[in-house]
């Protein structure tokens, strides 16, 4: 009985000894695991850099996170089709797209952002049937009304493209593009009013931004309004000194009010940049 107890208590030291041992290993393993990138991690890095508009580093971070292929895949290449979108790479945006659907086919951020792809490659029918997969799936995405709404206006559809911003708008009053898509739908239409109403708000959100200024010009220009739309156009080239479209636009204001000269001077700086 003796030599039987020894063995017992042997083995019970043997048996925690190797517990001891596996616990040990399990917890170099779990803490290893933490050190380790997650792609929860790059996923934060690259919407810091999308914020700053730093977009080429936010793709870097994106890719990473696209390497660690776990749960966050398909955000990451949704999020990085954005970047691809914002650096005008719009065949590299609909490649990410098309996968991040394939991975998660409810993943609102992927039909947004190919919804833009097809904006801007002319696509708008597919643009369009993009954010309304988009709604099926989240039905107070703003976003998927106002790339819809953009769709609509690229069309020659303003109602259309009025109403989608108008609902955006009941989802997020802050949203300054809604308001600057809307003027233009409403300059479009010859509601002057309604357009520089929606202009003042949106410089209120982002009173850098200069579509506000150069649609609310426009909106001036058509009522008469020289004075002001030649203001609101000095200050968008201000804000932008190297925009084209702001000096030809100018230009069109000066030729309004015959003076040619400056109207040829401004739309020469214009081809120049």
């Amino acid at each position: 009985m003796a030599f039987n107890r020894t063995m017992v208590k042997l083995y019970v030291k043997n048996r925690n000894f190797h517990l001891v041992i596996i616990a040990i290993i399990c917890f170099i393993l779990c803490f290893s695991a933490c050190l380790l990138p997650s792609g929860r991690l790059y996923l934060k890095e690259g919407d810091a850099h999308y914020a700053q508009k730093e977009y080429a580093l936010a793709v870097e971070d994106y890719s990473k996170a696209i390497e660690q292929n776990d749960r966050n895949l398909a955000l990451a290449y949704a999020n990085r089709a954005l970047c691809y979108n914002q650096l005008g790479e719009y065949d590299n945006a609909l490649a990410d797209c098309n996968k991040a659907i394939q991975i998660n086919p409810r993943l609102v951020t992927a039909y947004i952002a190919r919804a833009a792809s097809y904006i801007e490659i002319g696509k708008f029918d597919l643009a369009i049937a993009d954010c309304n997969e988009a709604l099926k799936i989240d039905p107070k995405s703003a976003q998927a009304y106002i790339n819809r709404a953009w769709a609509y206006y690229s069309k020659g559809l303003y109602p259309e493209s009025i109403a989608d911003c108008t609902q955006a708008l009941k989802i997020d009053p802050k949203l300054a593009f809604a308001y600057i898509n809307r003027a233009k739908a409403y300059n479009e239409t010859g509601k002057y009013d309604l357009a520089i109403l929606d202009c003042i708000e949106a410089i209120k959100i982002e009173p850098n931004n200069i579509a506000p200024y150069i649609n609310r010009a426009w909106a001036y220009l058509e009522t008469g309004q020289y004075d002001r739309a030649m203001l609101d156009y000095n200050k968008a080239i201000e804000l932008e000194p190297k925009k084209a479209i702001t000096y030809a636009n100018r230009g069109w204001g000066y030729t309004k009010r015959g003076l040619f000269d400056l109207g040829i001077s401004d739309c020469t700086q214009a081809i120049a940049i």
